[in-house]
């Protein structure tokens, strides 16, 4: 089976998202996470943890 991302290139990939979600909606206290059953949910958690720690540090 070919592989589409490897671990590394998906943790970055989530870093990305997560950073341009915080960009881009300006007031995060009224940003709500959806993930698709199974493999959505996660992903939106693992985006929502990567968001409180780049809020956090800046």
């Amino acid at each position: 089976m070919r592989e589409l991302f490897d671990q590394e290139k998906m943790v970055r990939t989530i870093r990305r998202i997560s950073h341009e979600i915080i960009e881009k909606s300006g007031e995060l206290s009224d940003l709500v996470f959806l993930g698709v059953l199974k493999n959505g949910v996660p992903m939106a958690k693992l985006i929502q943890e990567n968001i409180k720690k780049f809020v956090l540090l800046s």
